[in-house]
């Protein structure tokens, strides 16, 4: 446990440094989403979407462990619904938990996540300087309870993530 903890350490430093060395976006998206494994001792599936002020859509900006493109394609229709998972975190400004995505009657593409395996998700709004810029999520391919202590550390992620978006735009 104590190995584990100082892996979380060493990635939030690398994240960190990543902020703080590069205003370019896509570096800084894909160190998080390399290091976002180190987090959790179970498989899952995390992705960036960020929102778009002009379309009023949470488009897609990166992905681990879900091929990118089936991604963006399962929610091409899914993002701009005001009942979406996505949108329910930016309205709220707080995490949102789904027990299970295939079973839940709110889920907009239960298919997409039933091909995947994605079952369980967990959701936090990349927040910086007040404003709302996007939905780190992440997805489990079991069934999973996130505790206070996962959401707390999603959160610290997003903070960091939603530092080096707020600083590349």
């Amino acid at each position: 446990q104590t190995e584990r903890q100082l892996k979380r350490i060493e990635a939030l430093r690398e994240i960190e440094k990543s902020i703080t060395s590069t205003l370019d976006l896509t570096t800084v998206l894909n160190v998080l989403m390399e290091k976002i494994d180190l987090f959790f001792a179970y498989p899952l599936a995390a992705t960036v979407r960020l929102f778009d002020k002009d379309n009023g859509m949470l488009e897609p900006a990166a992905a681990r462990n879900i091929e990118i493109g089936k991604w963006i394609t399962a929610m091409r229709g899914v993002q701009h619904l005001a009942n979406s998972y996505g949108r329910a975190v930016i309205e709220k400004e707080s995490p949102l938990v789904i027990p299970n995505l295939q079973t839940d009657p709110r889920t907009q593409n239960p298919q997409f996540y039933c091909e995947h395996g994605l079952i369980s998700y967990a959701g936090v709004p990349l927040i910086a300087k007040d404003e709302v810029l996007g939905v780190l999520g992440i997805y489990t391919k079991q069934e999973h309870s996130f505790s206070d202590e996962e959401i707390g550390l999603l959160t610290i992620l997003a903070g960091q993530a939603a530092i080096a978006i707020h600083n590349a735009r």
